[in-house]
C-alpha cells in the first residue's frame, strides 16, 4: 500500500565526521556503539508469537513520532596533510515529527541545516516547512497546507482541496510506516527482554576495506578504513481497546554507522608493509534516532494553520 506520510529518507549527502571539528557551537555528541539497555533475558515463546505478528500491525497504532539525523564531514580535519581546493568539512542535521490527531488532522514538520566548510571559504543553508492535513466533517475531501522556507529563505504557503475516502486514502495521507529503518532489519537483529519490560532488538557488524579498494583522500592518497555499524530497536506492548490483542509497538529506534582512518596512507609499492595506527582516525559519523508513541494528540486547532497570502496585483 501507497503512503504519503512516510519516514523522509535521509540528507542525500554522504557525510563523515569526528569527534571535534571546526563548527562553531557544534555540541552534538553521538551516543555511538552503546546500546541504551542491555537484554537481561529470553523471550517466552507467548512473547515471540506476539512480536511476530506485530510486524503487520503494530504501526497502526502510532499517533506520532520525532525522527532526528546527524551527520558529518571531517575530510580536512581528519586528513590535513592530503586536502585539495575541493577538501571540505561538512555538517548537516535535520528533525522531522509527524502528528496524527483525534479531529481528522495531520501535522508534518521537517527542518534541515548544512554547512560546509572549504579552506577561506563556508556554505550555509537551511529550509523549514510544516505540512498539515484536514478531512472534512463528511470524510469526502482533505485540504492540505504547505508552509515552506526554502534554502533561499524565500517563504511561500500553498494549498489544495482533493476529494478523499477515508478506506483507500487515509494511509496515504496519515499512516507511519516504520517498514524500512526498523522492520526490514530485525532479523539480523539479538532479540530479548530488557529489564523494563521492553523487547529489544539490535545488531552490530564491522567492515575493513580492502588494500584494493582503500579509501582515497582528496589528494589521491589511500587508507585503510573501518566501519561500524550499530542498531537498537526497543517495543513496549500495547493492548488493542476493541479487540484486547496484545502487539508490540516501537518506541524508540536508534541507528549508527562511523569510518574510522585505522592505517597509515597505504604505500604504492605493493611489497611495502601497511602501516596501522595505534589509535584509529574518526572519519565519518551519521546518527539518526526516531522516537514514536501511541498516545492521543487530543484535537488540533485548525484555526492555527496559515493561510495562503494572496499576491497583490
Amino acid at each position: 500500500m501507497n503512503r504519503k506520510i512516510i519516514l523522509i529518507p535521509l540528507l542525500s549527502l554522504f557525510l563523515v565526521g569526528c569527534d571535534a571539528g571546526p563548527f562553531a557551537n557544534d555540541e552534538y555528541k553521538p551516543k555511538g556503539m552503546t546500546p541504551t539497555h542491555k537484554i537481561v533475558r529470553a523471550l517466552t515463546a507467548e512473547e515471540v508469537a506476539i512480536f511476530d505478528d506485530s510486524t503487520a500491525i503494530a504501526d497502526d497504532y502510532l499517533k506520532s513520532f520525532t525522527r532526528s539525523t546527524e551527520m558529518r564531514i571531517y575530510h580536512k580535519k581528519a586528513l590535513p596533510s592530503h586536502t585539495t581546493s575541493a577538501t571540505y568539512d561538512e555538517r548537516a542535521s535535520s528533525l522531522q515529527s509527524h502528528k496524527i490527531y483525534e479531529n481528522g488532522v495531520f501535522k508534518t514538520e521537517l527542518s534541515v541545516e548544512n554547512e560546509r566548510i572549504y579552506e577561506g571559504s563556508i556554505l550555509n543553508a537551511e529550509m523549514n516547512l510544516a505540512y498539515y492535513g484536514v478531512v472534512n466533517d463528511d470524510e469526502t475531501e482533505i485540504t492540505t497546507t504547505l508552509d515552506l522556507t526554502d534554502q533561499s529563505g524565500e517563504h511561500t504557503i500553498e494549498n489544495s482541496t482533493d476529494p478523499f475516502d477515508p478506506i483507500t486514502d487515509y494511509d496515504f495521507y496519515f499512516a507511519i510506516d516504520f517498514s524500512t529503518p526498523v522492520w526490514s532489519l530485525i532479523g539480523w537483529c539479538t532479540i530479548g527482554m530488557t529489564d523494563a519490560g521492553l523487547i529489544a532488538a539490535t545488531f552490530v557488524t564491522n567492515d575493513v576495506t580492502p588494500i584494493g579498494s582503500a579509501f582515497v583522500a582528496s589528494d589521491g592518497s589511500k587508507f585503510i578504513v573501518e566501519t561500524n555499524t550499530f542498531f537498537e530497536a526497543y517495543f513496549a506492548k500495547g493492548v488493542d481497546d476493541e479487540t484486547e490483542t496484545e502487539y508490540y509497538y516501537l518506541t524508540q529506534a536508534r541507528s549508527y554507522e562511523e569510518e574510522l582512518i585505522i592505517s597509515n596512507e597505504v604505500p604504492n609499492i605493493a611489497a611495502e608493509p601497511i602501516e596501522y595506527l595505534t589509535r584509529p582516525i574518526l572519519l565519518a559519523f551519521e546518527e539518526d534516532i526516531i522516537t514514536a508513541s501511541t498516545a492521543t494528540n487530543n484535537n488540533f486547532a485548525i484555526d492555527s494553520i496559515p493561510a495562503p497570502v494572496e499576491e497583490e496585483e
